[in-house]
């Protein structure tokens, strides 16, 4: 009898492991994992015999470990080069100006037209100041937080509620000036096209002119001539006849680095160092207690270390400067994390294409899983600002910006980048498997700075 029922507790704790792997239940996992904890620390413990008899993991961290200098150098390149490009590049548009990096740090879902941006000074800036991108107009500071030094909310221009004074620049005749503002439909045959609002025209105009900002009431937009002549993108119709403007930007997914337009009484800062990200004391060292997942169709492993030691979910994993993968979920000592191959996981990117110098934003890159044959990680490209160049020309890939659980430049891997609109399949080349790594570094997140689920 005692014997049946044993079997029978077996057999239902089995049953309910197998219900956690298809529709998990935090309560029950947090439970598990305090339970399984001191086995968990029993391997940790032993891991430095067993790893030491591991050749191909060895292998893996000193070969990533032979490349930190150079993707070190990669890192400050990429920062230093997205610096200098989210300033405009001709001289009317910088007289009489002081432009202030700001590198976004956030993006709220629930709030898409507007970013949450780090200040690289705060001292002169001033609400309903414009914000640009290279000759592109992104929109106007919303909000300064006080309790948050260098740090600013920026309404972006595809807000409903906003309206900036625009001209359209026409062949013929005097520029016609309208409103911007909002978006309004743009390609039927694609699947989240748009573009930006055009609306008020004083007289008919005829696509294909040039928009650019011209506040005409000064007395309602208090900065207005700071923005004046930034680009808002060709006029063009949308699929249901609405004027708008084709944008310059991804304003959905790809706004990294911006700048701040302020009167050039605002001193110049001087420029924050490109290796801070890896100085400021937030890096947790971290083993892997598992290789692989359960699963065939999964890449992933247990990690040690959990919510206690400030892990959450979507926070980076890093070997050096170099992305190889995400948390998923973070129990109270262990956390379940995701590699770079495991289907959908999410990373915003920018990539440094070989040979030009303006870096190019990619937007979010969603991951289809490990190619089998060449085991190159596929990631889906959607292309909303299409690559340069007529042909497909090598980049590597970073990670971009606006996600709080994963920093800003960050080594992803190599590519050959296609030319044209997408949506595009990317192949991303690792030089070594991540998957055979022992010990890696994990970013420490607040609750409140938990990132976008991987």
């Amino acid at each position: 009898m005692a014997e049946t029922r044993t079997r029978s507790l077996q057999l239902a704790a089995l049953v309910g492991l197998a219900a956690l792997t298809v529709k998990p239940f935090e309560p029950l996992e947090e439970l598990l994992d305090l339970l399984l904890s001191p086995a968990r620390v029993l391997a940790e413990l032993g891991a430095p015999i067993v790893g030491a008899a591991t050749r191909d993991v060895a292998a893996a961290e000193e070969d990533l470990r032979e490349r930190e200098t150079a993707e070190l150098q990669s890192r400050v390149e990429l920062f230093r080069d997205q610096v200098r490009y989210a300033l405009p590049p001709r001289g009317e548009l910088r007289r009489g100006r002081t432009f202030v990096p700001a590198e976004v740090v956030r993006r709220d879902r629930d709030h898409l037209d507007r970013v949450e941006v780090l200040l690289d000074t705060e001292r002169g800036i001033e609400v309903g100041m414009p914000v640009v991108c290279g000759e592109a107009y992104v929109g106007r500071i919303q909000s300064l937080d006080p309790a948050r030094p260098r740090r600013a909310v920026v309404a972006l221009v595809t807000g409903a509620a906003f309206a900036v004074g625009a001209e359209l620049e026409v062949e013929h005749g005097a520029p016609v000036p309208l409103v911007v503002g909002g978006t309004v439909v743009g390609d039927a045959d694609r699947a989240g096209s748009f573009l930006l609002a055009a609306s008020n025209p004083e007289r008919p105009v005829e696509p294909g002119g040039r928009l650019v900002v011209r506040e005409l009431w000064p007395e309602l937009e208090t900065h207005g001539d700071l923005a004046r002549g930034f680009h808002l993108g060709v006029l063009e119709r949308g699929g249901r006849g609405d004027l708008g403007a084709r944008p310059l930007l991804d304003y959905g997914t790809g706004l990294f680095q911006l700048a701040v337009v302020a009167p050039d009484t605002v001193p110049t800062p001087p420029p924050r160092d490109p290796l801070e990200l890896f100085a400021d004391g937030r890096w947790l060292a971290a083993r892997t207690l598992s290789v692989g997942d359960p699963s065939a169709r999964r890449e992933g492993f247990k990690l040690g270390a959990g919510r206690w030691n400030g892990v959450r979910p979507g926070a980076a994993l890093a070997f050096g400067p170099r992305l190889v993968g995400r948390v998923a979920r973070a129990g109270t000592l262990t956390a379940d994390a995701v590699l770079l191959g495991d289907r959908g996981l999410t990373v915003p990117a920018v990539a440094r294409i070989e040979g030009r110098a303006r870096p190019h934003v990619l937007g979010r890159l969603v991951s289809l899983g490990r190619d089998p044959a060449t085991g190159a990680v596929r990631f889906a490209w959607e292309a909303i600002v299409p690559a340069p160049g007529g042909e497909p020309e090598r980049a590597q890939v970073f990670t971009g910006a606006g996600d709080p659980g994963v920093p800003h430049g960050l080594v992803v891997g190599d590519t050959l980048l296609p030319p044209g609109p997408g949506p595009h399949v990317l192949a991303l080349e690792e030089p070594v498997d991540a998957r055979r790594v022992g010990e890696l570094w994990v970013r420490r997140l607040d609750d409140g700075d938990a990132g976008t689920a991987p």
